[in-house]
């Protein structure tokens, strides 16, 4: 029992299964990712089946302190780090907000994170006379930029 890793000299690209009921943990600079499969090359890593993770604090536009939380079907990261695509029922969370699309794209150089495709973001809202709310938006494309 064990996992399978397999490389390809001419193109430079491996893929990494693991163990049958076993997940692959990733551990990189600020984040970490569990999934069900990892592919990888010169062009950046893809990890698959059932992502989910954490980025600590500072890593994403407006995050604050707490780590944020992800979770999707597929995780592609470019090599360089810069970027993070989500894919296949994205959610990223941080305490009580939550971004929810089908895909979300962190670009960590550019201080920019897109959402697209079933967009829900909740947030809580200020309380008013005493009772807290929150607040729901809900649109095909989201950006949110750090000005």
């Amino acid at each position: 029992a064990g996992d399978a890793w397999d490389y390809s000299l001419r193109s430079r690209t491996y893929v990494l299964i693991p163990a049958k009921d076993e997940r692959i943990e990733r551990v990189s600079a600020g984040a970490r990712c569990w999934a069900g499969a990892l592919e990888g090359g010169d062009d950046g890593t893809t990890a698959r089946g059932k992502v989910s993770g954490f980025i600590e604090h500072g890593g994403l536009p407006g995050a604050g302190e707490k780590p944020v939380r992800f979770a999707a079907e597929e995780a592609k990261l470019t090599a360089d780090g810069d970027s993070v695509v989500l894919g296949g029922d994205a959610k990223l969370w941080q305490e009580e907000s939550l971004l929810r699309a089908d895909q979300i794209e962190v670009e960590r150089a550019r201080d920019r994170l897109t959402a697209r495709g079933g967009v829900l973001t909740v947030m809580p809202a200020a309380a008013a006379k005493g009772r807290a709310g929150e607040i729901r938006v809900r649109a095909r494309q989201l950006r949110y930029e750090r000005a």
